[in-house]
């Protein structure tokens, strides 16, 4: 992740530390969307098909994202909102523990499989 978004461990510190991304939706939407296109590009040029999950979803800057996904028809998944996760499913503030991450791997199978129907 880090090669693919240099800044991505800057932009997650600042996540999950400050809570909020200054930028709005349709900046975050702009970014995303050339973002999942050279992606996607990249992936349908290797014989793959591109899907892009969010986990844990409740963060700032996700609606951009998931506009911009459908805005040139890429998948972009949600399989568990953060609103849903109680505190003992997390390991820290951020990061799932071992009955978290089978609540999120059974959730994303379920939209995996719909999504590739």
């Amino acid at each position: 992740m880090n090669k693919a978004f240099p800044s991505y461990a800057t932009v997650l510190h600042k996540i999950s530390t400050a809570g909020a991304l200054l930028e709005s939706d349709d900046h975050v939407q702009a970014i995303a969307r050339q973002r999942l296109r050279s992606l996607n590009e990249f992936c349908r040029l290797h014989g793959s098909q591109f899907i892009f999950v969010i986990v844990l979803a409740g963060q700032p800057g996700e609606n951009g994202v998931a506009a911009a996904g459908k805005a040139i028809d890429v998948t972009v998944l949600v399989p568990v909102r953060r609103e849903l996760v109680k505190p003992s499913d997390l390991a820290d503030r951020f990061h799932l523990n071992v009955h978290g991450r089978a609540m999120f791997t059974k959730a994303l199978i379920e939209n995996l499989a719909n999504s590739l129907r």
